[in-house]
């Protein structure tokens, strides 16, 4: 029995017995825990020699790809542009009579009589109509004019990298840009970019995506909290 001033509580034997062994550890126990504790946090961690580590990582398996550099996408057209090659000559001709490059055929032609005006030349060489800054970057190259029929082969080519995946609307511009010129170049890129199936698919069109529309509640009651 335990007393307490105003009351009385009655303690079981069992109860005694576990009150006892809980207040009163052996210490012969204690002696043989105490340095097992302290031997397991003072031990190291097992080193695991580099022979037997997996070589087959995710890392090596799946390596990240570099993104391709505008001179490998020259490498790609290289056929395009065959010196003497049916590809060169149907380019040439396409220019000559593609209705969207009117302006430039009649600017290269006002540059050839004199006129520089124009803070970029247009010009004819070896049959090939070409544009370029009059004030180039170091580095800076001419940009081919690449006709209608042309640019849709040359949008996917800089667009679509099977290694790599579908690139951004301004990934796909930089890779463009430093070789090739056309009207519209920047509109036709974005747009190429947002009508892509695949970009659609993954949810890469490009922009911020609208909120979707959520039906309101109808009040039954006024002022219904």
């Amino acid at each position: 029995m335990l007393g307490i001033p105003g009351h009385i509580f009655a303690l079981t034997r069992d109860q005694a017995k576990k009150q006892k062994g809980q207040g009163n550890l052996d210490p012969g126990t204690m002696d043989q825990v105490l340095p097992k504790a302290r031997a397991s946090r003072s031990k190291p961690l097992p080193t695991i020699p580099p022979s037997t580590v997996d070589s087959t990582s995710e890392e090596e398996e799946f390596p990240p790809c570099a993104e391709p550099t505008p001179e490998e996408l020259e490498a790609d057209t290289a056929e395009l542009l065959g010196e003497g090659g049916p590809a060169r000559e149907e380019l040439s001709v396409a220019q000559q009579t593609c209705p969207t490059l009117e302006g430039l055929r009649q600017q290269a032609v006002k540059q050839a009589n004199g006129d520089v005006s124009d803070s970029h030349r247009v010009y004819w060489e070896d049959n090939l109509l070409y544009t370029e800054h009059r004030d180039p970057k170091p580095g800076a190259a001419r940009r081919l004019v690449i006709p209608q029929e042309y640019r849709k082969f040359l949008r996917k080519l800089a667009h679509d990298i099977p290694l790599a995946g579908h690139l951004g609307q301004m990934k796909t511009w930089d890779r463009l840009v430093p070789l090739f010129h056309w009207p519209r170049m920047s509109e036709d890129t974005k747009e190429f970019c947002k009508s892509c199936e695949t970009c659609q698919a993954s949810g890469k069109t490009g922009g911020t995506p609208k909120a979707p529309l959520i039906p309101l509640p109808v009040v039954g009651v006024p002022f219904e909290g």
